[in-house]
């Protein structure tokens, strides 16, 4: 995008009053090649206002920036650099079309609201390119964050919006660190060929990947969580060839998009959405709701309240309504290790899941679900812990367990990983 259109849309904002006024605000301008200071334009600009205070700055500043006034926009017109940091601690700042180098980190921005980071090149710093801390929330926008010592961006306990065609590449450590707490939205951007993972996520950080996302060729993962964290992709327009991995069985990763190419290895529900087989009669001679329902709705994510007449909702069945055993086959489509499975059943009966694995060959577990005498129906999930390398399971009630005769089964869960 050019800068035509990025100031088109500075007017637009000032317009919208996001920057608190619709005045046209003071303006000022800064030659680094001759000495002057972007420093003292800051400091010795206008007194406090509901106007923007605009520098635009020319050369190379050798000179860091603190910035702790509000309304004010720092524009380099695609030519100015600055080598040193850029420290930001108030809210409604923009710097737009400027390099940043140095010594240091490159651009901090702590406790500070409403920060937009437009067409930057934040590059070649000794330590990340950006840190994010305390609260504040930055929009990072058409920017390039690259070749940094560090993570190109930490974010601490704070929020970042990386977006419209940023690219954060090349990076000593990891592309983007989300950590304490914070919130990271990735869309429309690429990250790649960082030397740690393309996003880390860590101690109850969130981060989602939407609206044409590209995250490959990174060292490590392509995004990792640790330390009950949660990673999402959230959108069907997303690349992400690269591995997910997770850390801790409280870490999470959520796939309601894209189907990551990588492997992943975080503890999902692998048999969401799969294909499910029958074999026997279905849905004939029972009695209260009966409801007939196609034999996906096993593998649809949802558990219904324990109590739920079994007939409502539920792949059900009557054993003795012909001679073949019923039986339901999960197939996953590949294979995959096996940690947990959760079941919801009629609630007085006994059922078997069983599975042929590729280690140690048949394996059965059975599955007996708390009685409920009233209203009776479906149980509460069933959660058994097992150890499973398996491409298929197949679920049936137990002949020689508990049961009625009428059976049926609402959910079928398997958590594991590639």
């Amino acid at each position: 995008m050019n800068k035509s259109f990025f100031k088109a849309i500075f007017v637009i904002i000032l317009g919208l009053g996001l920057f608190t006024s619709q005045a046209s605000g003071v303006e000022r301008f800064v030659d680094c090649d001759k000495g002057q200071s972007i420093q003292s334009a800051v400091e010795g600009g206008p007194a406090a206002s509901r106007d923007p205070y605009v520098i635009y700055i020319n050369g190379t500043c050798n000179e860091n920036v603190i910035i702790r006034r509000r309304n004010l926009v720092i524009d380099g017109d695609n030519s100015a650099t600055i080598v040193g940091f850029v420290n930001i601690f108030v809210r409604d700042v923009w710097l737009q079309y400027l390099t940043i180098t140095g010594p240091g980190r490159g651009v901090f921005a702590s406790t500070a609201q409403g920060v937009r980071l437009t067409s930057l090149n934040i590059t070649q710093n000794a330590e990340e390119g950006l840190k994010v801390r305390r609260g504040g929330f930055v929009w990072l926008i058409n920017s390039t964050i690259s070749e940094n010592g560090g993570p190109g961006v930490i974010v601490e306990g704070a929020s970042l919006d990386a977006a419209q065609g940023s690219v954060i590449r090349d990076n000593a450590l990891d592309g983007i660190l989300a950590d304490l707490g914070s919130n990271v939205i990735v869309r429309n951007a690429v990250i790649t060929g960082n030397v740690g993972s393309g996003v880390s996520a860590n101690m109850h950080s969130v981060v989602d990947f939407r609206e044409r996302a590209q995250v490959f060729s990174n060292g490590e993962y392509g995004a990792f969580a640790k330390h009950d964290s949660a990673l999402r992709i959230s959108t069907e327009d997303v690349f992400f060839p690269d591995s997910i991995g997770c850390d801790d069985k409280e870490s999470s990763f959520e796939n309601e998009g894209a189907v990551p190419t990588g492997s992943v290895y975080c503890p999902i529900n692998v048999a969401l959405g799969k294909t499910v087989a029958s074999s026997g009669l279905f849905f004939v001679g029972g009695f209260g709701a009966l409801q007939t329902v196609d034999l996906g709705s096993v593998v649809d994510g949802v558990f219904f309240k324990p109590g739920q007449n079994w007939t409502a909702g539920s792949v059900w069945w009557r054993e003795d309504v012909d001679t073949l055993r019923n039986k339901l086959t999960i197939y996953l489509g590949k294979t995959f290790e096996i940690t947990k499975l959760i079941v919801q059943v009629d609630n007085n009966d006994d059922y078997r899941v069983s599975w042929n694995d590729d280690i140690s060959g048949a394996n059965s577990v059975i599955v007996s679900p708390t009685f409920i005498p009233f209203p009776g129906g479906l149980a509460v999930p069933v959660e058994v812990d097992v150890s499973a390398v398996t491409d298929q399971f197949t679920i049936e009630h137990v002949g020689a367990g508990r049961g009625d005769g009428f059976y049926s089964v609402s959910e079928f869960q398997a958590i594991g990983k590639h």
